[in-house]
């Protein structure tokens, strides 16, 4: 639990539909007892704008605060969860990113600092480049459904 939460911060916090992710919009005092909420905008794709007011004290920095925007799109690059590209209920057919270029790299590795990849084995007929796979918790950030987690786990077995 982490009392130094601040708009814009990614949290997260279990609710009554389970775990939830999201950004911190505001933070005002309870009129009731005065312990500080956070108004979090929870993050998902089906349905946006849900938001939810959560007391400070039960919230936790969320895994992959620190990640930009191209990590999650590098993340659903590499799940095939391409909104326009790949129709949903293909999701997870793939679970690979090579990483070539040291950006790319970096992108992974911020990826595996926040548990949503693991890195793989090196190309060997270019060793620099470097293989990626996403854990469970990068398909659930990714937005796979439990069908599209499965598909992109059994590709790891």
């Amino acid at each position: 639990m982490n009392p130094q939460i601040t708009v814009g911060m990614r949290v997260a916090f279990d609710s009554e539909h389970g775990p939830q992710t999201g950004r911190v919009t505001g933070l005002l005092p309870c009129i009731g007892n005065g312990q500080m909420h956070a108004t979090i905008e929870i993050e998902h794709e089906l349905m946006p704008c849900i938001v939810y007011t959560i007391p400070v004290a039960v919230l936790a920095e969320a895994p992959g605060a620190q990640l930009i925007t191209e990590d999650i799109e590098n993340l659903r690059h590499m799940l095939g969860a391409v909104r326009g590209r790949y129709p949903r209920s293909r999701w997870g057919f793939r679970n690979y990113f090579c990483a070539g270029a040291s950006y790319q790299y970096r992108s992974m590795q911020r990826l595996v600092d926040a548990g949503m990849v693991r890195q793989g084995g090196r190309v060997m007929s270019t060793p620099s480049h470097i293989y990626f796979h996403a854990t469970q918790l990068g398909c659930t950030t990714a937005g796979l459904d439990q069908a599209g987690i499965n598909r992109a786990m059994e590709l790891l077995s």
